[in-house]
């Protein structure tokens, strides 16, 4: 990822994920040299950068050795309880983006890390999700950050980078990207699972028109 100059606005945000631009994204000159930093300093301890977010982070592998390669932790000592996405609250967690794109000031860049698996359609030439994880996303933003946090659906995106474009492949995370989101809703949310979406009570989802921030009819009943 590259750096800009110039903070990127919610709408131009919008206008990329709507586009499908999202490797039009960048950070700030300093964020990336942070970013940079921070990686060479764990490579030069021998440390899996993956590693330490599983366990300093995420904190779902906390007693972990920070010398214990990722893949070992994720295969052994990290289980997701339900591998449908968003199902049950101890495989997901909200956080502040450590180095957030370069948004304006009054926008907030958080990631919703998931435990249970989110793969690739085989049929993206990019790695994009399928058409149903989006659907899935949806739903979860609109019961999480709409109905529960009281975000306006407006002013709020969301985007799962394309594989091609991860920095942090083993751990499926979306991004969400909010517009004046208040001290009194970021610690509500931060550090916790949101809303699980509830699978028994519903039997399909709609499709949405635009499946990254239009909003989309709710589970069918």
């Amino acid at each position: 990822m590259s750096y800009g100059r110039t903070p990127i606005s919610f709408s131009m945000a919008k206008d990329l994920v709507n586009s499908d631009s999202l490797d039009c994204f960048y950070r700030s000159e300093q964020v990336l040299f942070d970013y940079h930093r921070y990686k060479c300093e764990m490579q030069k301890n021998g440390i899996d950068s993956t590693t330490d977010l599983l366990v300093n982070h995420l904190q779902w592998a906390p007693d972990s050795s920070m010398q214990l390669p990722s893949k070992y932790i994720l295969d052994q000592l990290v289980h997701y309880k339900d591998a449908r996405p968003f199902a049950n609250k101890d495989d997901m967690i909200i956080t502040k983006n450590l180095f957030p794109y370069y948004f304006k000031g009054n926008v907030t860049h958080l990631c919703v890390w998931l435990k249970s698996p989110m793969l690739p359609d085989p049929n993206s030439s990019v790695g994009d999700i399928s058409i149903h994880d989006k659907q899935l996303i949806e739903a979860y933003i609109n019961e999480t950050f709409v109905k529960w946090l009281g975000v306006p659906r407006e002013d709020l995106i969301w985007f799962k980078n394309w594989t091609e474009l991860q920095s942090i492949r083993p751990i499926p995370h979306i991004h969400v990207i909010i517009k004046n989101l208040t001290k009194e809703q970021f610690d509500r949310v931060i550090r916790t699972p949101g809303v699980p979406l509830q699978y028994n009570n519903h039997r399909r989802i709609h499709a949405p028109r635009s499946l990254h921030f239009q909003r989309i009819d709710q589970f069918a009943t």
